[in-house]
Formats: C-alpha cells, structure tokens, sequence
C-alpha cells in the first residue's frame, strides 16, 4: 500500500470525512455519462447543490448516513471534501471525494458505522477492515469475492451473508446480538470456537460444512437443511427455538441431553439411526422418511406432533410416549 495513500485513509477515518460507495468500474450507476476519477486523485461533482434529496453531488454511505446500497462491480472507500448532506437518514451527498481503496478494504482499520451498512451484491469486494464496528445491520449478501470476514469485527444487530460462496472462515469469537444468515455460503466448513448468536442461525445449503464447534449457543432457531456434509452435533448445543436438520443424509447421531425449546425437523435424515436418551423436544418431531431409525428413546417428549410417516426400518414404539398427535 502506497504511504501517503495509507495516511490519507487514516486522516479520513479520524475526521469521520469518508464515504463507501460501489460502481462499475469507474462508471456512476446513477448517471452512466460520468467517470470518476483514478485512485487518488480528486473528483468534483458537476451538477452540486446542497438541496437534500438525490441527485446534484457525489453519493454514499458513511458517519451518520448509511444503510442505502448500490450493487456494483466495485466497491470504494473516498476520502471527501466540503459539505455533506444527508438525504433520507440513510445515505450521504458530497461535493467532492477521492477514491483511496478499491475492493481491498483491509487498511480502512477502526471503521466505525453508527447505522446500517448496505454492500450487498457488491461482487468485487475482497476484504473488509479489522475492528469493523456497524451499530445496527451488515449487509453483505451476494459478496462472492469475500473469503473471510475481519478480527474485531462487531455488528449490534444482525448480519447477512446469503449466497457468499467464497467465504471460508469466520473470525473466533464472533458474537451478532441479532440473526446470522449464512444459507448458501457452500464453501465454509467450519464455525469458530466461542461463536455467540442472539438471534436465529441459518446454514442452510452449507454443504461443505462437516463440524460445528462445542458450546455453539444460538438464542433462536438454528437452520441447517441440507448441510449434506455433517455428520454429527456437538455437545452441549444450546438451542433457544427450533432445529432445522432436513435433508442432512450425512448425519448418524445427535448429542445427548440436546434440549430444543420448539420443534425438530429431521425429515429425509437417512443416515440417523437413533435419537439420544433425554431428548426433548418443545414443539413438534418430525422423523418422517428416516428410513434408517430403528428405535425411539424411552420417556421421549414431544409438546406438539410426532410423524413418523415413511420410517420404515422402526417396529415399534416405547412405553411412555408423550405426544399431543401422531401421523404415522
């Protein structure tokens, strides 16, 4: 990274004087006839007024203006100049900025967003900085380009990363007070250790995922149909709603004492043969198409429904089944 470049991001992030945006390399998505300028070099908006509403300036997100995205080929941090004007409570207007980073955001250490912060679908984005801190929502679906996500990295309340299918790792005790989506992240394998989610957990069609770590807690539901590639779960998981184990053939077991508040859906897991003493189940078990389980636990409870429809290796069921309905 070239020094002065170095300095001007950390000039920019210390005045709160900087904008993210996206385009298509170069081109404005708003106005297709406009060119911005090459890496570190200043660009003057030719239409400027300071009336707040779209149009007439330079566009962004950034210190108190943010959760307003544009998809595009490129995504950019610019240092910026003179007034900015907030439009909607979500995005900014500036009559000048320069472009110092390009897709590799890494060096824009520290980057404090106090809302949202909308980079979804942005294809070339490569990395984001260490110490990221987006007080409300991340955005960052459709972000094939990212392979991980940043150390440090705080998030108030939920984030999105649906179909980032380059994405490998998650940063070790990553903790999201909100919802995780990860549905579609195909080539993550693994979640670290301390993972914290006060929300809901989607995985679903991870199907490079083999493991989860000991001790995942996750305040609301956990998704994780079509995770092909699990074979079991951990000890110790704590889930606060439902499971969502569809599909998963890979799977042979499930943890003792696994405790789920709402319902358990492990239709089509074929490769489950039993289920583990202790289980309990607040809302309602669906077994349906378990074609390999052989046997129920004693003292199962289920609050809601029991289907057992197409579990044809099971002969019988154990004394003191509790159900409040039974398809079989």
């Amino acid at each position: 990274m070239n020094k002065p470049i170095t300095t001007l991001v950390r000039k920019a992030i210390k005045s709160g004087n900087w904008i993210i945006r996206s385009d298509n390399d170069g081109a404005s998505i708003e106005k297709p006839d406009f060119r911005w300028s090459p890496v570190g070099q200043w660009t003057k908006a030719p239409d400027w007024d300071v009336f707040p509403a779209c149009g007439n300036g330079l566009h962004g997100q950034g210190p108190g203006a943010s959760g307003f995205g544009v998809a595009g080929t490129r995504t950019v941090f610019c240092m910026t100049d003179g007034q900015r004007i907030v439009i909607d409570g979500n995005k900014l207007k500036v009559p000048k900025a320069m472009i110092l980073l390009v897709n590799d955001l890494s060096t824009a250490k520290g980057l404090t967003v106090g809302g949202e912060l909308d980079l979804s679908y942005c294809t070339g984005l490569t990395s984001l900085p260490e110490g990221l801190s987006v007080g409300g929502w991340l955005d960052l679906r459709g972000c094939t380009g990212l392979t991980s996500l940043p150390e440090g990295l705080s998030v108030g309340e939920w984030i999105d990363l649906y179909g980032c299918t380059g994405l490998t790792s998650l940063p070790e005790g990553l903790s999201v007070g909100g919802w995780l989506d990860l549905s579609g992240c195909t080539g993550l394998t693994s979640l670290p250790e301390g993972l914290s989610v006060g929300g809901w957990l989607d995985l679903s069609g991870c199907t490079g995922l083999t493991s989860l770590p000991e001790g995942l807690s996750v305040g609301g539901s956990l998704y994780l149909s079509g995770c092909t590639g699990l074979t079991s779960l951990p000890e110790g998981l704590s889930v606060g709603e439902s499971l969502d184990l569809r599909g998963c053939t890979g799977l042979t077991s499930l943890p003792e004492g696994l405790s789920v508040g709402g319902w358990l859906d492990l239709r089509g897991c074929t490769g489950l043969t039993s289920l583990p003493e202790g289980l309990s189940v607040g809302g309602s078990l669906d077994l349906s198409c378990c074609t390999g389980l052989t046997s129920l636990p004693e003292g199962l409870s289920v609050g809601g429904w029991l289907d057992l429809r197409g579990c044809t290796g099971l002969t019988s069921l154990p004394e003191g089944l509790k159900a409040a309905q039974g398809h079989f």
